[in-house]
């Protein structure tokens, strides 16, 4: 597996390294009716410009993982490349899902477990170019959801969907 833009390698090895820190609790996260990227009525004229800029900086992403005793965590998600197509691909990176702070909180999950659903976000004030294209990518592909998930006193706009534009997830 070879990484889909070369510069992307150290950054998404920190992606979700933020997570990791993060301390907050809440009772979980409802997936049933998560966005899935932009309003299908949308003029599509624009879609090969924001594929473009979701792989040049995707924003931070994330598989919601069931585990076996009830838990839920977030598992990191990395561009990649699989037979010439770019793919998410899961990292490493694993951080339970009780630990992010969501305000409003989301409620507790009722969703299919084996249906998959994903976390994509963004910094809402961007500190630098790279999290403000970032910014840019994840606005042009997701629909925020209500609020902020707060990860070491930093906002974060945020997106659970059910499906991620543009890229497949890898099986």
């Amino acid at each position: 597996m070879t990484l889909y833009c070369g510069g992307c390698a150290a950054a998404a090895a920190t992606q979700l390294v933020p997570l990791a820190f993060q301390a907050a609790t809440f009772a979980g996260v409802s997936v049933g009716s998560a966005v899935t990227g932009r309003d299908p009525t949308e003029d599509t004229e624009d879609t090969a410009e924001r594929c473009d800029a979701l792989a040049n900086t995707p924003p931070y992403m994330g598989e919601l993982i069931h585990g076996e005793n009830g838990t839920e965590s977030v598992r990191g998600l990395i561009l990649g490349e699989e037979g010439g197509k770019p793919k998410w691909f899961l990292s490493t990176t694993v951080t339970n899902l009780a630990s992010l702070q969501f305000t409003p909180p989301i409620s507790a999950s009722s969703g299919d477990p084996k249906k998959r659903n994903f976390l994509a976000y963004a910094a809402a004030q961007p500190q630098n170019d790279r999290e403000n294209n970032q910014l840019i990518a994840f606005l042009a592909s997701f629909e925020s959801g209500p609020g902020v998930l707060s990860i070491d006193g930093r906002n974060y706009r945020y997106a659970w969907v059910e499906k991620l534009p543009c890229f497949q997830p890898a099986q």
